[in-house]
């Protein structure tokens, strides 16, 4: 019963960790987007270049929130057993 409990104790440890990493990087791209958005109100900047970049980053965004979301979603069914 004791291992069954550190397993369980290991994994919780682990998914809190994961989530907490993809928040990490989450800040950190959001914090790219925003230096990008500032690029922008530059008159000689390369418009399609920087959209073309916040485009990208917006999808990495999306797919590190999904991923953080299932992470989420697994914990909680998880639990609710």
């Amino acid at each position: 019963m004791a291992s069954s409990l550190q397993g369980f104790d290991s994994a919780a440890t682990n998914a809190t960790m994961a989530v907490s990493n993809a928040s990490e990087a989450v800040a950190k791209k959001m914090t790219q987007m925003d230096d990008l958005i500032k690029q922008l109100e530059d008159p000689k900047a390369n418009t399609a270049a920087v959209q073309a970049r916040l485009q990208k980053l917006n999808m990495e965004i999306s797919m590190i929130t999904n991923v953080m979301n299932s992470i989420k979603d697994l914990m909680k069914a998880f639990f609710q057993r």
